[in-house]
């Protein structure tokens, strides 16, 4: 830390452009002390940033009690906020709005692990955000757009991977996704879903972020799709491999004991029986392993914890060995995006795996 840097309280990390001393305190603690850098005060708190700042009588966030620093939010025993972060512009190589990135995000990461689940071409899930930030023009919806959008009604509708029959172009596969989205737990806003209800002139008002959340939801719904009758599978699988290794664990054991006059089983009967014991363990491994990646699938989906609030998991963007961010947004507003993403530390990480078990 230089002699021109100061540390200060929301971001614990050492600052030039220090805002100005906070007036506040108590008789009790005497005066505050305490210092937030200009750049913290806008990105977190911009009710009181500004003119504020220059006031005389200017109070810091702790002392108007709304601070959301890691400290005082375990204090107040919730989960702490994180480090706001700003995600860069261009992600992949596309060119995006600021507005747009975080929807993007979210899409890319969903594509780049579930990607042989969705069955998407390599670079066909860049190339999709790409048309979707470029704001086509052209009178149809591009066929990259199109075709994957197809693919994931697909995999929800019927479970299976060959597409349906909607045609890449006209307006039936738009008000398809509409009426699914309306069904899903994860529903749009009125304005997304009257769009999508008036096929390709309506989709093509929705702005980039509302496409990218569209399409958001349809990965969830495919996982989803695919989970279920997988893991169904997979239990009774498993359970039945179980109960005949116990069965053939037991014959095996019988087997094995001497009879009447001092006689045995023969070998060829003992390996016969271990060969199947094998095979059933072999099944059990097996089914195992889909549950285990069913699991990660459902770990992986967003988690809408309170009113604009979603956590998610995206090991592809976030370092400094974390993989959670936390998503504000503005439950109301469908027109303009001004989400918010905070990244944790590694021990702000684990208060909020704790704080996610027990939903």
């Amino acid at each position: 830390m230089t002699a021109e840097q100061e540390l200060v309280e929301a971001c614990r990390q050492p600052r030039t452009g220090v805002a100005p001393a906070c007036k506040g305190g108590s008789k009790k603690k005497g005066k505050c002390l305490l210092k937030y850098c200009e750049r913290c005060i806008r990105n977190r708190y911009p009710e009181i940033a500004g003119e504020e700042l220059q006031e005389e009588g200017w109070e810091c966030p702790k002392c108007q009690n709304i601070c959301d620093c890691s400290v005082c939010m375990k204090n107040k025993g919730k989960a702490p906020t994180g480090q706001k972060v700003c995600p860069g512009r261009k992600r992949k190589g596309i060119e995006l709005q600021p507005e747009d990135v975080g929807a993007a995000i979210q899409f890319l990461e969903c594509c780049r692990l579930f990607g042989q689940i969705f069955k998407i071409r390599e670079g066909q899930a860049e190339q999709t955000v790409k048309e979707i930030a470029g704001g086509f023009q052209l009178r149809q919806v591009p066929s990259v757009v199109s075709d994957l959008h197809i693919n994931l009604l697909s995999i929800i509708e019927k479970g299976k991977d060959k597409a349906c029959g909607y045609p890449r172009h006209g307006d039936e596969w738009i008000k398809k996704v509409g009426e699914c989205i309306a069904k899903s737990t994860l529903a749009a806003k009125g304005l997304t879903l009257d769009c999508l209800s008036q096929g390709v002139s309506g989709y093509k008002n929705l702005t980039p972020s509302c496409k990218l959340d569209v399409l958001n939801c349809l990965c969830v719904e495919a996982l989803s799709s695919q989970r279920e009758p997988k893991e169904s599978v997979a239990k009774q699988e498993n359970s039945a491999a179980n109960k005949m290794e116990k069965l053939l664990q037991k014959r095996l054991t019988d087997l094995t004991k001497p009879m009447e006059g001092g006689e045995s089983a023969s070998n060829e009967k003992t390996e016969i029986i271990i060969s199947q014991i094998q095979e059933a363990i072999a099944v059990q491994q097996s089914a195992t392993n889909v549950l285990e990646e069913l699991g990660r699938v459902s770990k992986t989906a967003l988690i809408r914890l309170d009113k604009g609030v979603v956590y998610w998991k995206l090991d592809g963007y976030c370092s400094n060995n974390t993989n959670i961010m936390r998503q504000e947004f503005d439950d109301e507003n469908t027109v303009n995006n001004n989400d918010k993403w905070f990244m944790f530390t590694e021990e702000e990480q684990k208060v909020i795996e704790d704080h996610l078990a027990k939903r």
